[in-house]
């Protein structure tokens, strides 16, 4: 009982942070706004580039980089977690062949997930470096 409460709260408090992180990326994000243009451009540019979200190509790139780095980060912690949680339940398996295999199943795949989303990160920064 105890691993699963401190498993919900990991899960909250990523949830809260990916929460946080993803309108700060946002904002930060690409939008082309009044300063970027000139005379009586801006009334024709201003508020409909900010609505239809027209940005600079540098712009999404930067953003789209830092929701790929919050993304890795937590799926790294959850993946760091997921391994800590399969050691401890192969430690307390008394030599329960079932609860040996689970936690072999439990570690087994947090690390090849922990694989795939290095992967998807190594491809993502191949495909946003191209585009440049």
């Amino acid at each position: 009982m105890k691993i699963k409460k401190i498993l919900a709260t990991a899960s909250t408090l990523a949830l809260l942070v990916f929460g946080l992180a993803l309108p700060v990326a946002t904002v930060s994000g690409g939008a082309v706004f009044a300063a970027d243009c000139t005379g009586i451009d801006c009334v024709d540019q201003g508020a409909g580039n900010a609505v239809t979200g027209s940005a600079k190509t540098s712009d999404l790139n930067s953003v789209i980089k830092l929701v790929v780095n919050i993304m890795l980060f937590i799926i790294g912690a959850l993946a760091v977690i997921m391994i800590v949680v399969g050691g401890i339940k192969f430690t307390v398996s008394n030599g329960n062949a079932e609860q040996i295999k689970s936690a072999r199943n439990t570690i087994t795949y947090a690390i090849a997930g922990l694989i795939v989303a290095i992967l998807a990160y190594a491809i993502v920064n191949f495909v946003i470096t191209q585009l440049k």
